[in-house]
């Protein structure tokens, strides 16, 4: 299974159905929201730097398809990391909720 949801007969989740609830799903639907607006405004303002995430072994520019063509300097530049986030939205709640009290 690539999604770990069941539904029963009725269509109902059933238990152990990985599922975000509706508060769950709204922090998720802000924090994106923050992050689009966030990548517009930084692009606007001119950063256009080229940051690939990396993934512990795994650097982005072995599977990237524009690798080719992006200028990322592999000797010299810097790869941001995966952050490893027990509570996901916790996280995603602190980062929407410290955003708009500035």
């Amino acid at each position: 299974d690539f999604l770990e949801v069941h539904s029963d007969d009725d269509g109902n989740f059933q238990k152990g159905s990985h599922i975000a609830s509706r508060k769950q799903f709204d922090i998720m639907a802000k924090y994106v929201k923050k992050a689009a607006v966030d990548a517009d405004r930084s692009i606007k303002s001119g950063n256009i730097d080229i940051l690939p995430y990396g993934s512990g072994k795994n650097a982005p520019c072995s599977y990237c398809s524009f690798a080719d063509i992006c200028m990322f300097d592999k000797k010299r530049g810097k790869y941001r990391m995966e952050k490893k986030v027990e509570d996901i939205y916790g996280y995603m709640e602190k980062e929407v909720t410290d955003g708009a009290e500035n």
